[in-house]
């Protein structure tokens, strides 16, 4: 549906009157609703568009029940600019759509750079929170419907999600200032075209959503439609009650740690002996909030806290690190978080095992998974659809024992990368591949347990470990930059 249609396009008042009678309020998620009639009287309202038909269903949906909003109503579009004039036409679409019902328009550009599915939720949500800058209450409505709880539940579930992440997404949540509300999470995926297509709207259609370089998408494409043929009833209806339940048991462990939380802070720290006399779930949440009160922004790794709690069973001393100089220990009378500096001489080789993010001195981190090699993921890795400076698929025959190391650069370095005609020192290719010098030197590099380069972000990864149409397991390595 990417043809713009200015016949329809200049209706769009209509189409939403449409749209409001075909989904009465009662048809929609009823928390969401509740909220949108009670709380968001007091914010202001934003429509988080990305010219999809979820979000542009979701706008419509706004303008027809709530009326009353539509003179203080804010389209919102992000073009992170990775499908070229496809990535415009999206932003160009939701203008006219704001437009067309009389709201105003806000957007932005990112640079152009693709990475993971988590990045790029999180440039969405600065932007979502620059707009929103200034206003006490944000109603930011978004398009998850009902297909997105059973693929959220899956990804999440892989991850080791505890509770509150396996809940999402929330028909409500709040955020600082912003509250993200979903009314659409009752109507599947199949429901939200077929209403748009039957009253005459357009959307656009994003070539990036069956892509198998993500997983979201290999989930709804493979994953998915296997559950819902093996299934003996329907998935939708069931994963949206386990949702619920879910949602359910988190707000009650959510409650019983707040409760609690007088008898476990004292100062900045908390109290061991506290801690101890709750169940562990309650002491994840009590530690959650904690890092919340005191270290805003700050979280520990899932595996971290797992090594934290079970110190605390134990009774015995650890000490972890949240970022290249915040930590927190326990002396098995407090927890406590202090900043330390690391200093600066060179450090590694360290060992890097599977799924454990490893936050590096120079900012930024390092994770890895092993993961099964689809034909469709072979084909985009070979044609390049990787960005170097953040990602790379390694042969996991290449890599003895599946054992990685990071390390500094050193004197010396040399490296046979993908399509080079040999070894060359890793500064001349620096210098061929234009990386600035200031940044070669927090670059990790990524090495065998024999000390052989495997991979430097930015650069493409050995020969050695190149992948062939035959490679049934493939090494994901993801660098995340600093923020500075």
């Amino acid at each position: 549906m990417n043809a713009p249609d200015e016949s329809v396009e200049s209706s769009w008042p209509v189409l939403a009157a449409r749209v409001g009678a075909l989904l009465p309020l009662n048809s929609l998620d009823s928390s969401a609703i509740s909220f949108l009639q009670v709380g968001g009287l007091q914010g202001t309202w934003f429509s988080a568009c990305s010219g999809g038909a979820d979000s542009v269903l979701s706008t419509l949906l706004a303008f027809a029940h709530f009326p009353e909003r539509q003179e203080s109503f804010t389209v919102t579009h992000f073009n992170h600019c990775l499908r070229g004039e496809a990535s415009n036409g999206d932003e160009a679409f939701v203008r006219r759509l704001a437009e067309g019902l009389g709201a105003s328009f806000a957007s932005a550009r990112g640079m152009g750079t693709s990475g993971d599915e988590a990045s790029l939720r999180e440039e969405r949500l600065a932007f979502l929170s620059k707009v929103t800058n200034g206003h006490q209450t944000a109603i930011i409505l978004q398009g998850h419907q009902r297909d997105d709880i059973a693929e959220t539940f899956l990804w999440r579930l892989a991850r080791g999600a505890g509770l509150a992440g396996l809940a999402a997404p929330r028909p409500v949540r709040r955020s600082g200032n912003m509250v993200f509300v979903r009314p659409l999470l009752t109507i599947s995926r199949e429901e939200v075209r077929h209403i748009l297509q039957s009253v005459g709207a357009t959307w656009r259609e994003d070539d990036s959503n069956i892509s198998p370089i993500y997983l979201r998408n290999r989930l709804r494409m493979g994953t998915m439609e296997a559950w819902r043929k093996d299934a003996d009833r329907e998935v939708g209806a069931g994963t949206v009650r386990s949702r619920r339940l879910l949602e359910e048991a988190d707000d009650a462990l959510e409650q019983w740690a707040n409760e609690a939380w007088a008898e476990c802070f004292e100062g900045n720290l908390l109290k061991v002996n506290g801690l101890t006399r709750l169940p562990t779930a309650v002491r994840r949440k009590l530690i959650a909030r904690w890092l919340r009160e005191i270290s805003p922004g700050c979280f520990l790794e899932s595996s971290n806290l797992d090594h934290l709690l079970d110190a605390l069973e134990e009774g015995e001393r650890f000490k972890t690190n949240l970022s290249s100089s915040l930590w927190i220990e326990t002396d098995c009378k407090h927890l406590r978080l202090f900043e330390e500096l690391p200093p600066p001489t060179a450090w590694g080789p360290v060992a890097f095992p599977e799924n454990v993010r490893l936050l590096l001195p120079e900012g930024g981190s390092l994770i890895w998974q092993v993961e099964s090699l689809s034909p469709e993921c072979f084909v985009s890795v070979v044609a390049g659809q990787v960005e170097p400076e953040e990602q790379a698929f390694l042969a996991e025959e290449a890599v003895p024992a599946a054992k990685l190391f990071v390390r500094k650069r050193q004197p010396g370095d040399r490296l046979h990368h993908l399509g080079a005609p040999g070894e060359r020192k890793l500064k001349d290719v620096f210098i061929d591949k234009k990386v600035a010098t200031p940044i070669r030197y927090k670059l990790p590099v990524i090495v065998s347990e024999s000390d052989e380069i495997l991979w430097v972000p930015g650069l493409p990864p050995a020969e050695k470990a190149k992948l062939i149409e035959s490679s049934e397991r493939v090494i994901r390595l993801t660098y995340s930059r600093p923020l500075t």
